[in-house]
């Protein structure tokens, strides 16, 4: 699977590597996936939330702006 990097990566990924937080770049690669795993998680688990509300509201079970605009200030006043 040939690929190629930007110098500007490529320069991050030694920078990494020759600071010794990584052992190669292999590593910096495999975090890099890792986080990126872990974003894609966190936003499909948002995009189910958006859709619980959409749902909830399209049943009628929303509130006013209004009221919990007011309902948090008075929390927070």
């Amino acid at each position: 699977m040939p690929s190629s990097i930007p110098p500007q990566l490529q320069k991050r990924i030694d920078e990494k590597v020759s600071s010794g937080e990584y052992r190669s770049a292999d590593d910096v690669l495999a975090e890099g996936m890792r986080l990126l795993e872990l974003r894609d998680q966190r936003l499909s688990g948002l995009r189910a939330d958006i859709q619980l509300g959409i749902e909830s509201l399209d049943r009628g079970e929303g509130e006013d702006a209004s009221t919990v605009i007011a309902d948090l200030r008075a929390k927070y006043a």
